[in-house]
């Protein structure tokens, strides 16, 4: 089947869906695996910018700032990253970060508290 037939009936599919649902469009897009799967080029920094790729070749791109972890982090830290869930969310393990695609496609910021911040900040100053 024509790839761009294929893909409109995803997006009908994805639509009726949403309707079925509640009405809720948005939800059921961002909830549809194939379209929040990572990409293979998956995160590049630009300037004070993070962009991810995803598999269905959209690129979401966020401040840095959104997840201090990241910020704070090296150029090296940040550069060691894993996929993980399944290729749903990427982790961090220099800085102890985990960001999952849903939370980028909804726009979602760090939720880590400041208490919670400043105690790793406080651990990582002592290593190093």
């Amino acid at each position: 089947m024509n790839s761009l037939i294929t893909e409109a009936l995803l997006i009908a599919a994805t639509l009726l869906h949403g309707f079925l649902a509640g009405g809720n469009v948005e939800r059921a897009l961002v909830h549809m695996p194939a379209w929040r799967k990572l990409g293979p080029h998956v995160v590049s920094w630009r300037n004070c910018e993070m962009s991810v790729d995803l598999e269905d070749g959209r690129t979401i791109t966020v401040p840095v700032g959104w997840y201090p972890r990241l910020a704070y982090g090296t150029s090296n830290e940040r550069a060691n990253f894993q996929i993980g869930g399944a290729g749903y969310g990427i982790h961090w393990p220099d800085l102890d970060e985990d960001i999952g695609v849903e939370g980028l496609l909804l726009g979602k910021k760090s939720s880590e508290t400041h208490e919670s911040f400043r105690r790793w900040l406080q651990r990582r100053n002592i290593a190093e």
